[in-house]
This record gives structure tokens, C-alpha cells and sequence, in this order.
């Protein structure tokens, strides 16, 4: 994976390490890429500019799809 490294389990302790500070590392991403998601959301919410409602949309498709990755 090109933003943060390979995320694999391979039963090869350092490889399978590394795998896990991968996917810390992506966690920290996904929660900085969330919070400012959500700070603009907050900012266009009841806005009646049509920009605003399409960074809306967007924001509810975004959240819709990761919504299908969640157990």
C-alpha cells in the first residue's frame, strides 16, 4: 500500500510487526482524514449554496461506503 506500507500477515514476526505499525499508522490517518471530513460537514450542514450541498452528498456517500467496511 503506497500510503503507508504493506499490511499483510505472512507468520514472519519482524515482517508481520512492521504490518502492525502499518496499520497504526493508517489508523492515524484515517482519523486526521475523519476529523476534517467532519469539521467541514459541520461547516456546510443547513447551508443552502449548492457547493454545500454537494460536499454534503459527497460527505454521506464517503461515510455510506466506509459504513460497508464496518463489522
Amino acid at each position: 500500500m503506497k500510503l503507508v506500507g504493506h499490511i499483510n500477515f505472512v507468520g514472519e514476526t519482524d515482517y508481520d510487526s512492521a504490518s502492525c505499525e502499518n496499520i497504526k499508522t493508517l489508523l492515524k490517518v484515517i482519523d486526521d482524514l475523519m476529523s476534517e471530513v467532519n469539521n467541514v460537514e459541520d461547516t456546510v450542514k443547513g447551508r443552502c449554496e449548492y457547493s454545500a450541498r454537494q460536499i454534503n452528498n459527497e460527505i454521506k456517500d464517503l461515510k455510506e461506503l466506509l459504513g460497508d467496511y464496518i463489522d
